[in-house]
């Protein structure tokens, strides 16, 4: 039991490293850095103590500088894509300006749904290109939208305190949902329906929701702690039981 644990925390981690690799080719700096803030968050929630979290925090640095000429070599187009936005090619200030544009001529209902103009100001409908899907949240479906869409995530909110004492699953699908939220910033995929992050991220909301309103069963982890202590106790008691047999019989 104890061995698969450690293969499936060992896996999550190779996982991880991965998908900061595929961020760091793909040269996309969003994706990269919510990605470090979901590793971050991870790290934090199943740290029970100061001293487990700079435990932790050590053996992240230490992975970090023994990948970095790896990460390095594979980030030249990351590096070509700064130079651009330098030199004035970034196109997702433009976007957040004409998200802002389309909110003051509609803030009460929005444009409509699959409704936007692109980099250049050209309107456009169907699959959009919107830039920051929270933005895209009062462009499209204005204050009422804003509104309702607020209200579902109030209801899907989990404290913190709880992520950390139940665990499992839970820490799981807590930090995609922070990296889905902080990405949000940075790409508009909330209204895209049909879009997989769009999907990955009403999943989760719907997730969290549900936990809310039935009390899901996931505290898987700890069910196998509790059990492992059993078993240890158990072993324990009949040890204990066997040596008194055994002194028992030598006195006799």
């Amino acid at each position: 039991m104890r061995g698969s644990k450690w293969f499936i925390k060992y896996s999550i981690l190779v996982l991880l490293l991965a998908s900061i690799y595929l961020s760091v080719v793909a040269a996309s700096r969003s994706a990269l850095a919510c990605s470090l803030i979901a590793m971050a968050a991870m790290v934090y929630f199943y740290s029970d103590s100061g001293g487990k979290l700079v435990r932790n925090g050590v053996v992240i640095v230490i992975l970090a500088s023994l990948l970095l000429p790896y990460y390095k070599s594979g980030g030249e187009q990351m590096q070509n894509k700064m130079e651009n936005t330098d030199n004035g090619g970034n196109s997702r200030t433009r976007l957040w300006n004409m998200r802002l544009q389309e909110f003051d001529e509609s803030p009460i209902f929005g444009v409509g749904f699959a409704t936007a103009r692109n980099a250049w100001g050209m309107k456009e409908t169907g699959t959009v290109e919107t830039g920051n899907g929270w933005l895209t949240i009062l462009s499209q479906s204005g204050l009422i939208g804003a509104l309702f869409v607020l209200m579902i995530l109030k209801r899907a909110y989990v404290p913190i305190s709880e992520i950390k004492e139940k665990r499992g699953m839970l820490v799981i699908f807590g930090c995609e949902f922070i990296y889905l939220c902080v990405h949000s910033c940075f790409e508009g995929y909330i209204y895209t329906a049909g879009y997989c992050p769009c999907l990955f991220f009403w999943l989760v909301t719907g997730f969290f929701y549900d936990y809310n309103n039935y009390g899901l069963p996931i505290e898987y982890d700890d069910e196998d702690e509790y059990d492992e202590e059993d078993e240890d106790e158990d072993e324990d008691s009949e040890n204990d039981a066997n040596d008194e047999e055994d002194d028992d019989e030598e006195d006799e």
